[in-house]
């Protein structure tokens, strides 16, 4: 049965599933969407102020959620790995690149968000709290630039204040009365009337518990896989510019060059990588640019070491003599000629690197020297775990348990490139 279903089917549903469970706030992105793009037809000027990453991360998110769908129908029988029979790989792979693009839609809360910590410190998974806001009764404007701060204050709290409120439950009649750990709060109507307030009651539920600060778990954790995405692709890039460009250089050229060349690489791989790490953001900060550069700078080496002895074992051969008699440039010979022979082992090296940056920087989010101060990241989330292993197992477990399906999803991608790309294997 599993065999009948394509990539493009899974794909397909996986983006049909995140539009039935979050239509409500689907349609409120797409609201603030329609009147930003008001404001900015009204007061282009002034519109452009309020551009952020959180707007832009919006925008794109709603964008590819109802793009990506039109897209693989009318190219599924174009693209060959569309049409190919879905795998536990492939499945797993699929979730984790549409969970990170599409971060946004997703969760409930924002990963940054503080629910009310005296009722929503961890809590276990699949907990369920009453939510209640008061908000203002807001009168009916014409006005672009209100229109659309409306819009986005509407979307989900960022921070919560003396309106918003977490409880364990919450009855409305007469009056609003708020039960949460054994107390009760009461909010008459009066009160409501007096301030010009509106109710709005709801549940949510925290699928995989919250954490000591009463930030949802989920949310947290499929920003956390965003992160160690994003890193571990613009590390690679890194990586491979590197040992691309020194690689060839190397075994093209050879002689002294290939020398200092290949003692220089030798030098970085006898050397414990993670003291010039630390140094490095010891140095110059863990901003995000200099963590995706120092990982990718980290992990040239291997990829040097095999492109150098790809480009030796082949600059000899016909193909390249002839290219090299046409008069043909370097760059030509590298990427026209030897790379389409050397992409087998450079996929499954990038690939296994892949894995190797995610693993490094969730390591330095643990020891408190990533990015996990700043953004949502595994490591970071499994040292705060470490504290309450006791009393919330979730907090560690679920972070451990992303990232070793991560790393071995990758790995067995790895495996299934080499055994594609090298018809040795192919027996």
């Amino acid at each position: 049965m599993l065999s009948k279903i394509k990539i493009w089917h899974f794909i397909l549903f996986v983006l049909t599933l995140i539009i039935v469970l979050r239509i409500t706030a689907i349609i409120d992105i797409a609201i603030l969407i329609a009147s930003f793009i008001r404001f900015l037809f009204y007061k282009p000027g002034q519109a452009i102020n309020f551009i952020d990453w959180v707007l832009f991360d919006y925008f794109v998110s709603i964008l590819l959620l109802f793009i990506t769908p039109v897209v693989v129908v009318l190219l599924k029988n174009k693209i060959k790995i569309l049409a190919i029979s879905i795998n536990t790989v492939g499945a797993l792979i699929i979730i984790l690149i549409i969970g990170s693009v599409l971060a946004p839609v997703i969760p409930v809360s924002s990963p940054k968000f503080q629910y009310d910590i005296s009722a929503a410190k961890l809590l276990p998974p699949l907990s369920s709290m009453e939510i209640l806001e008061l908000k203002p009764i807001q009168d009916r404007v014409v006005d672009p630039l209100i229109n659309f701060i409306r819009a986005k204050s509407g979307i989900r709290p960022e921070v919560v204040d003396k309106n918003y409120f977490v409880a364990d439950k919450i009855e409305i009649g007469d009056e609003i009365i708020i039960y949460n750990k054994g107390q009760k709060k009461i909010i008459q109507f009066d009160y409501l009337v007096e301030k010009r307030l509106t109710v709005e009651n709801y549940s949510t539920l925290f699928m995989l518990g919250t954490d000591e600060y009463g930030r949802d778990l989920f949310s947290r954790i499929i920003y956390g896989a965003r992160l160690s995405l994003f890193i571990g692709f613009g590390s690679i890039l890194v990586s491979l510019t590197i040992g691309l460009g020194l690689g060839f250089i190397s075994g093209f050229f050879g002689g002294l060059i290939d020398t200092v060349l290949n003692r220089l690489s030798e030098m970085f791989m006898a050397f414990p990588m993670i003291f010039l790490v630390i140094l490095i953001i010891a140095l110059m900060g863990s901003s995000l640019p200099v963590i995706v550069f120092i990982l990718g700078f980290s992990g040239w080496m291997s990829l040097y070491k095999i492109i150098r002895s790809e480009v030796i074992s082949i600059k000899e051969k016909d193909f390249i003599v002839t290219a090299k008699l046409l008069g043909r440039s370097k760059s030509h010979i590298l990427f026209n000629e030897m790379i389409p022979v050397m992409i087998s082992p450079i996929v499954v090296n990038l690939v296994l690197q892949y894995s190797n940056v995610i693993v490094a920087e969730s390591a330095l989010s643990y020891l408190g020297l990533g990015l996990g101060n700043q953004y949502a990241s595994w490591g970071s989330m499994i040292a705060a775990g470490q504290y309450y292993l006791s009393q919330a197992w979730w907090m560690s477990f679920f972070p451990c348990l992303f990232l070793f399906i991560t790393l071995l999803t990758l790995n067995n991608l790895g495996n299934k490139f080499e055994k594609i790309l090298d018809p040795r294997l192919q027996r």
